[in-house]
């Protein structure tokens, strides 16, 4: 939905410890990649990238 209406995005990347099964089958339905290792906040950034984090700690969000 969101990669149609924003042409920047390319990929849409999921990780969530508390992802139900049919969650993920559901959006992987809808284009989304689901991850499945906790890199605890800590990611390399290259490029442009939006992060969601609704449930995140903190102190996870200072490692972006």
């Amino acid at each position: 939905m969101m990669k149609r209406k924003f042409g920047w995005i390319e990929n849409i990347e999921i990780f969530d410890p508390v992802l139900f099964a049919i969650e993920s089958r559901v959006l992987e339905t809808l284009g989304c990649s689901i991850l499945s290792i906790n890199v605890q906040g800590r990611q390399q950034v290259m490029k442009l990238k939006l992060f969601f984090m609704p449930h995140c700690e903190a102190f996870f969000q200072a490692y972006l």
